[in-house]
């Protein structure tokens, strides 16, 4: 697998102490991922980077990574219906004990509502 170009942002956190709590609002829910999620991740990702239709694809994007693991990746959802998506990824080619926010986004309908923050608090709170 080649190898995965830099992040095109960098910030750092330099512990993972007082992170902020995952409360989402009011009719969502996070929840991590589970086996199947793959093609919501796609749906959301495409939508929310207006990118063309195949260009992120869970199965070559994120399953053939070696940091995947179902668990790494949470969903906010409206009811059932997953509609944001952010990732902890590891990545230790940055900083041997790093953490990556791995592909932060929500679906247009459902952007402006908050949900970025508890999907990051999510995704650190795993890291």
């Amino acid at each position: 697998m080649p190898e995965a170009p830099a992040p095109q942002l960098h910030m750092l956190r330099p512990d993972l102490a007082d992170l902020p709590p995952v409360r989402p609002p009011a009719g969502y829910v996070v929840r991590p991922g589970r086996d199947g999620d793959g093609e919501h991740w796609t749906r959301i990702i495409t939508a929310a980077f207006a990118a063309q239709p195949g260009q992120f694809d869970f199965e070559k994007v994120m399953r053939p990574d070696p940091s995947y693991l179902p668990e790494r990746i949470f969903f906010a959802c409206r009811g059932d219906e997953p509609v944001g998506t952010a990732a902890a990824y590891h990545r230790p080619r940055f900083l041997p004990d790093a953490g990556m926010l791995h592909y932060l986004g929500v679906l247009p309908a459902h952007a402006g509502r908050g949900l970025g923050r508890p999907l990051v608090a999510a995704a650190l709170g795993r890291m």
